[in-house]
């Protein structure tokens, strides 16, 4: 059985759709948990309205924990074999399951990961990512993988992938509930390392619905420096696993954490007082040799990354400030 983990707030709009679509599953072993992490549209109404209809779903009314409290707790209430999480607006492909759930029998997969399609509601556009062909590894091969994996998006996204439930369970896998950025990330990384087999398919598995971004990714938010601290350790544990620095694996983790700085300055740019923030970024020893070792190929942002070598804070601060007004 397949426990589909779905927290859910403020989804009235789109719940409907995004349960026809498990409802519709050509494989039919499943159970929905539906976490209602304190929503005050209609939500929760439609929610219990589905479970009265359909004796496999099952419906937790909470307080507000956010994204990652829920997903939590829906694993320890799952009782499948394996987990599947979905976010609340988003569209399972028909055989995602199915094509999944095969893969995982034929190889014995902790883990079965899909492509996706990234749907610009507002734009009316949808860019696919995925591998051109079926790609099996363990932990220790994961490292040759990597690049490849991370730019098709078969890494960072939740959604995608079919996880065995003892390998989250046994090895204490669970979201970082005090990151709102990259808690996805975090946590595919660590499953992934912990796999005896990975199976990575080129079928599209799931819809991502991408609506207003625009205004999303220009809100402030707070206690991102934390956040950073916390996901730079990280990325310094999974260099370690990644061996050899020239691995190509640890180039990209370099990039990454590169690319998060970058975000988060520009977060703090935001702030009432980003100043001393941004030179903390720039200060930071690990961060320092990140960008030192840069492989990126963007003329774009060539003037940024020169900045952030010479720890130039004030600069740094101007030119955001500038194109902000100019955008």
């Amino acid at each position: 059985m397949i426990s589909i983990v779905i927290p859910v707030y403020n989804a009235a709009l789109f719940l409907p759709d995004m349960l026809d679509s498990i409802i519709n599953q050509s494989y039919k072993q499943i159970e929905i948990i539906l976490v209602n992490d304190g929503s005050t549209d209609n939500s929760s109404s439609i929610c219990h309205e589905y479970a009265k209809l359909y004796d496999y779903i099952t419906v937790y009314d909470r307080q507000n924990h956010g994204v990652s409290a829920s997903r939590n707790f829906g694993v320890k209430k799952a009782l499948g074999e394996f987990i599947w999480f979905m976010d609340s607006d988003d569209i399972l492909e028909k055989d995602a399951l199915l094509n999944a759930i095969e893969a995982q029998m034929t190889y014995d997969a902790d883990i079965v990961i899909g492509g996706m399609n990234f749907c610009f509601t507002e734009e009316n556009k949808i860019i696919s990512k995925k591998i051109s062909t079926v790609l099996i590894f363990n932990s220790h091969e994961f490292k040759h993988q990597y690049k490849e994996l991370f730019s098709s998006n078969y890494i960072s996204s939740l959604c995608n992938k079919l996880i065995r439930r003892t390998t989250i369970v046994e090895n204490n896998i669970y979201m970082n509930e005090s990151l709102s950025m990259y808690e996805d990330y975090v946590f595919c990384m660590d499953a992934l390392l912990k796999c005896r087999t990975v199976v990575c398919l080129p079928q599209i598995f799931y819809n991502y619905q991408l609506r207003n971004t625009k205004s999303l990714s220009h809100r402030y938010k707070e206690n991102i420096i934390n956040m950073f601290c916390i996901l730079e350790k990280k990325i310094s544990e999974y260099k370690k696993v990644g061996g050899d620095e020239n691995n190509s694996a640890n180039i990209e983790l370099d990039n990454l954490l590169v690319y998060i700085a970058y975000e988060s300055i520009k977060n703090e740019s935001r702030s009432k007082n980003p100043y001393l923030n941004i030179r903390k970024i720039l200060r930071d020893e690990q961060f320092h040799n990140a960008i030192m070792n840069y492989k990126g190929n963007g003329k774009k942002y060539r003037i940024v990354h020169w900045m952030m070598k010479k720890k130039m804070a004030l600069p740094l601060l101007t030119y955001i400030m500038i194109n902000k007004k100019n955008r």
